[in-house]
C-alpha cells in the first residue's frame, strides 16, 4: 500500500480490527521491524482505530500488526509505505489566470485579469460563484422550515381581507414558526357555501351541496401541503367542519374562530353527524361580543372529542394580542410541536420532530471495513482518499469438549481440531 506526499504533511490512517473475541487482541506499530519493536495502538470495543503520523519529512514505512487468540494466536500485518515528494512551486489558486493544477505549494505569483465576473459572492448562499468577483444581488437562500396552517376566511371576504384582519396579524406574528396559507373559494360571492336556491329559510337536503369548496380544498391541499392545522373564521369555521367531514386529509389541530355549523343544510349536516366525533385536537373560540354568531360555537365544540371551548373579549373577529384568551390559542397552537433535526440525511435526524430547529450535523462516515489513509494539504483535503482492504486466511483453533472439561490439554495439543476459513482480520 503506497501513498504518495508532499513534503511536510500528515497522514491519517483509520481502520477496523474484526475478530470473533476482541479482548484476546492487540494492536501495534512500528515505523521499523514490528516483530523487534512496536507500539500499542488503542482500538475501540468495536475494533475501530485511527492514527497517523504529522508533518513528515522523509519517506518511511508504517508497519501495524495485529494479534489474537488466547490458545494459539493468529495475525495480520498491514504495511503502508509513504513516499514523500518534493513540493511543485507555482500559482495553486483556480481562479487566476496562471493556475498551475501540478503545483502544490502557492508562490505568490497568482495573475488576475481586470475583468469582472458578475454572480452570488457570498459563500452560505445556494448559487455561491467561486468565479464572481463583484456580486450581482442574485444570491438565494433556503427558506426556514416552517409547518403550515391552512386558513379559510369568511362568508364575503376575501383571503386577503382575512390575511389582513388585526387578529390574524397579531397571530401571525405570535407565531414565527408557523406559515399561514390562505385559500381562496371558488364559490361567486366570497362564500364556501352557497345559499339554498329558495333562500336560506328554504334550506337542502343535498349532501353534495358543497362540493365545489371540497374539491377545491383536495387540490390546493395536493398543491401546497402538507398542513399541520386547519383554521377556519366564521363561515370557514363552518366549511371547516363540512371538509372534515367530507375528507380523508388529516390535520394535528383544528382552530375555529367565530364559527358555526351550516344548520341550513340538513344533507351536510347529516354527512357531519355520521362522520362525528372528530378526534383530531381542536380549539373553538367564541367572542363574547360577537352579535353574529356566537351561538355557533357551542355547536361546533359538540362535534369533536378533545377540544378546548375558549370564550374570550372579541366581537365578530379574531381576538387580538391582548384578547385574554390569546396566550392561550398560542399555547394551544404549539403545545404538539416537536423542534429537532428533519433532515432524513443528517446524523442526528430526529424522527419524532415535526419543526427543524437549525441543529442538523452532517458528520463524515467513515467506511465500514476499510483501512483508509488519508492525506491532508493544508485545509481543506484535496488529495482524495487511498483506500485498502486486507482478506486473508487465518487459523481458528477449536478444542474438543472432553479437553475442555478435563482442563488438561495434551502436549503437541492432540486432538485439537483445526478450521481454515477466510476472515477478515485488518479492514
Amino acid at each position: 500500500n503506497d501513498i504518495q506526499l508532499p513534503v511536510g504533511n500528515s497522514v491519517i490512517i483509520n481502520g477496523t480490527l474484526i475478530h470473533p473475541d476482541l479482548s484476546t487482541c492487540d494492536l501495534g506499530w512500528s515505523d521499523g521491524d514490528v516483530n523487534d519493536f512496536s507500539l500499542n495502538l488503542p482500538f475501540s470495543d468495536s475494533g475501530k482505530f485511527t492514527w497517523g503520523p504529522s508533518e513528515i519529512e522523509s519517506n518511511m514505512t508504517i508497519s501495524i500488526l495485529a494479534t489474537c487468540g488466547t490458545w494459539e494466536d493468529s495475525s495480520d500485518l498491514e504495511i503502508i509505505n509513504i513516499n514523500i515528494s518534493e513540493s511543485v512551486i507555482g500559482c495553486t489558486d483556480s481562479g487566476a489566470d496562471n493556475y498551475d493544477s501540478q503545483a502544490t505549494e502557492d508562490d505568490g505569483s497568482c495573475d488576475y485579469s481586470d475583468e469582472v465576473v458578475s454572480g452570488c459572492t457570498d459563500s452560505e448562499a445556494n448559487n455561491y460563484d467561486d468565479m464572481a468577483t463583484e456580486d450581482d444581488g442574485t444570491c438565494s437562500y433556503d427558506e426556514p422550515t416552517r409547518l403550515k396552517i391552512l386558513s379559510l376566511h369568511g362568508g364575503g371576504e376575501s383571503a386577503s381581507d382575512f390575511q389582513n384582519q388585526q387578529g390574524m396579524q397579531d397571530l401571525i406574528e405570535a407565531l414565527p414558526d408557523f406559515e399561514f396559507i390562505f385559500a381562496e373559494t371558488p364559490e361567486e360571492g366570497g362564500v364556501w357555501v352557497l345559499d339554498p336556491p329558495g333562500g336560506k329559510e328554504q334550506g337542502t337536503n343535498d349532501p353534495n351541496w358543497a362540493d365545489a369548496s371540497i374539491n377545491y380544498l383536495d387540490d390546493f391541499i395536493a398543491e401546497n401541503g402538507p398542513f399541520y392545522g386547519l383554521l377556519g373564521y366564521s363561515q370557514g369555521a363552518a366549511m371547516s367542519a363540512i371538509y372534515l367531514a367530507y375528507s380523508d386529509i388529516e390535520f394535528e389541530k383544528v382552530i375555529l374562530f367565530n364559527g358555526y355549523l351550516e344548520t341550513g343544510h340538513q344533507g351536510l349536516n347529516d354527512t357531519i353527524e355520521n362522520e362525528s366525533p372528530f378526534d383530531t385536537p381542536a380549539l373553538v373560540f367564541e367572542g363574547e361580543d360577537d352579535d353574529w354568531f356566537g351561538y355557533g360555537s357551542t355547536e361546533l365544540a359538540n362535534i369533536f372529542t378533545d377540544v378546548r371551548h375558549l370564550v374570550g373579549d372579541a366581537g365578530h373577529h379574531l381576538p387580538y394580542s391582548s384578547d385574554r384568551e390569546f396566550d392561550s390559542i398560542i399555547s394551544f397552537i404549539l403545545d404538539a410541536v416537536e423542534y429537532g433535526c428533519t433532515d432524513s440525511s443528517a446524523s442526528n435526524f430526529d424522527q419524532d420532530a415535526n419543526l427543524d430547529d437549525g441543529s442538523c450535523n452532517y458528520d463524515e462516515q467513515s467506511s465500514e471495513g476499510s483501512l483508509t489513509a488519508i492525506p491532508w494539504i493544508k485545509s481543506p483535503p484535496n488529495n482524495g482518499f487511498i483506500i485498502v482492504s486486507l482478506f486473508i486466511l487465518a487459523t481458528v483453533t477449536r478444542f474438543s469438549l472432553r479437553e475442555l472439561a478435563s482442563g488438561s490439554i495434551a502436549p503437541g495439543l492432540a486432538g485439537k481440531v483445526h478450521e481454515y476459513r477466510p476472515i477478515p482480520r485488518l479492514t
